[in-house]
């Protein structure tokens, strides 16, 4: 399973999860807040 985190920032954390335990970390950076929210808005749908 794969969990994106936002916290209101100008990056977006990915988690993987395998058995309930995170597996990776990883992080997609943007030059604003506002592509961070567009990219986030597109992979969950909403905050």
């Amino acid at each position: 399973m794969r969990k994106h985190v936002y916290e209101g920032s100008n990056d977006v954390e990915r988690i993987n999860i395998r058995g309930g335990r995170a597996i990776r970390r990883g992080w997609f950076l943007f030059e604003s807040e506002e592509d961070a929210l567009v990219f986030f808005h597109r992979k969950c749908g909403s905050v």
